[in-house]
C-alpha cells in the first residue's frame, strides 16, 4: 500500500497548487505560512558577533510531529509543530491554530478553551476546510463516540446481584448493578461498596453478588452489631445538659452534630456509653423526656478522673526496696505530713523527701479523659 503524502512533507520552494502564504504572527515578515501549512523561511541576512554575520536562503521548513500520550498510555494523539528561534527568543507554533487564525477565523491563542481540530480525524492533513474550532468538552465527546465499544469487548460482562432487607430476607435480584441502580434509584457507588462489605443502609441495606433464588442470607454477630450502629446514625436523637434538662430533639445524629458544633462519631461515643458528655451535652437516643437523671453519668466521671489523676505511688528506703504502696502521691503526704509536689518532685528528680525515695508504680493509663 502506497503511503499517503502530506502538503507538510513538500520541501520544494515551488507553490502548490491554490497554496496561498501569510506572515507568522510576530516574526516580522521574516517566516510565511501556507493555507496547506507549509513554513517558509525567507532570505535575511543574520549577525554573527566574531564572523560579521551571513545571508541565509529561502527554504522550506520541516515541521515536526509531536506526540502527546493519552489516558495513562493507552492512546497516543499527534498534530504538527515547529519551534523557531529569532532574535534570540524561541517561538513553538501550532500548525493547525495558526493556519486557522489566518485561513478561517482570527482567535485568540491564549485561549486554551479553544481548540483546533480535524473534520476527518487526520492531524497531518492541514487545509482550512477541514479544521473545526472545538472546546475540550466538545472534543473529549467526539473522541469517547469515536472510540466507543460494546462492554463485553473489555471482557467484563455484568453480574447478577441480589438484594436483601437487615434480616438478610431477600428483596430482588439483578442482572447487573446497573440495572440494581435505575430500578431501585440507589447510587450504583453505594450499591458496589456494599457489596464489598461496606455496611450502608441508604443503599437497600444488604447487597450479594449472584442470582441467589429468593434464598436469604445468615447474619453474622459482627454484621448485625454494624447494623444496629447505622440504624442509631438515622433515628431522633434528644440532646441534653448536664443537669437532665432537656435542650431538644433532633431528626438523626448528623442534624445534632450540626446543630452542637461537633462531628457525629463524637455523639455515637456517647450513645454507645464510650463518652460521657459532648461539647457538654448529654445525648440520649430516640425523643427523650424534657428531664433525666444524669447522677450516674457524673459518678462514673469522678470515678475515671480519680483512676486517671490518681497514681499508685511507692515508699522506697536507702536501698530502693519497696516498703509501702500508697493510692495515690496525695494519700502519701498526708501519710507524711507533707505536700503532694514535693512527693511528685522526688519522683521526678529521684531525691529524698521525709526520708525516702519515691516512685510511682508502673501501669498503662487511658490517656484522656472522655468529655
Amino acid at each position: 500500500m502506497k503511503e499517503k503524502k502530506y502538503p507538510y512533507q513538500n520541501l520544494s520552494l515551488e507553490d502548490m497548487k491554490g497554496e496561498v502564504w501569510e506572515d507568522v504572527p510576530g516574526l516580522d515578515g521574516v517566516y510565511l505560512i501556507s493555507n496547506f501549512g507549509r513554513i517558509k523561511s525567507l532570505r535575511r541576512w543574520v549577525e554573527r558577533e566574531f564572523t560579521g554575520g551571513y545571508w541565509t536562503h529561502d527554504r522550506i521548513v520541516r515541521c515536526c510531529i509531536q506526540k502527546q500520550i493519552l489516558l495513562t498510555g493507552k492512546r497516543t494523539h499527534r498534530l504538527l509543530r515547529k519551534t523557531i528561534v529569532y532574535n534570540g527568543k524561541s517561538l513553538s507554533i501550532s500548525i493547525a491554530r495558526t493556519v486557522y487564525n489566518l485561513f478561517v477565523k482570527k482567535i485568540d491563542f491564549r485561549d486554551r478553551s479553544v481548540i483546533v481540530t480535524y473534520k476527518d480525524e487526520d492531524a497531518f492533513n492541514i487545509c482550512p476546510s477541514n479544521l473545526l474550532l472545538t472546546n475540550p468538552s466538545e472534543s473529549g465527546l467526539r473522541s469517547y463516540k469515536k472510540n466507543i465499544r460494546p462492554r463485553d469487548a473489555f471482557g467484563n460482562n455484568p453480574l447478577p446481584v441480589s438484594q436483601y432487607d437487615e434480616k438478610g430476607n431477600f428483596l430482588n435480584s439483578f442482572s447487573s448493578i446497573s440495572e440494581a441502580s435505575q430500578k431501585t434509584g440507589i447510587n450504583s457507588a453505594n450499591i458496589c461498596n456494599a457489596l464489598h462489605g461496606k455496611i450502608n443502609l441508604r443503599c437497600g441495606f444488604l447487597w450479594k453478588w449472584g442470582d441467589n433464588k429468593k434464598e436469604g442470607i445468615v447474619i453474622n454477630s459482627a454484621t448485625r452489631k454494624k447494623i444496629e450502629v447505622k440504624k442509631k446514625y438515622n433515628t431522633c436523637i434528644s440532646q441534653y445538659d448536664l443537669s437532665g434538662n432537656k435542650i431538644k430533639t433532633h431528626s438523626n445524629i448528623k442534624a445534632a452534630a450540626d446543630s452542637a458544633g461537633c462531628s457525629s462519631y463524637q455523639i455515637m461515643q456517647v450513645v454507645l456509653n464510650k463518652a460521657f458528655s459532648v461539647n457538654k451535652f448529654y445525648w440520649k437516643p430516640g425523643n427523650g423526656p424534657q428531664k433525666i437523671d444524669v447522677g450516674h453519668i457524673i459518678e462514673k466521671k469522678s470515678e475515671l478522673l480519680q483512676k486517671i489523676l490518681c497514681r499508685p505511688t511507692l515508699q522506697l528506703d536507702e536501698n530502693k526496696k519497696i516498703i509501702k504502696e500508697y493510692p495515690s502521691a496525695t494519700a502519701a503526704a498526708e501519710a507524711m505530713k507533707t505536700k503532694p509536689a514535693n512527693i511528685h518532685s522526688a519522683v521526678n528528680k529521684k531525691h529524698r523527701t521525709s526520708g525516702f525515695y519515691w516512685r510511682y508504680k508502673t501501669e498503662k493509663r487511658k490517656k484522656k479523659l472522655p468529655i
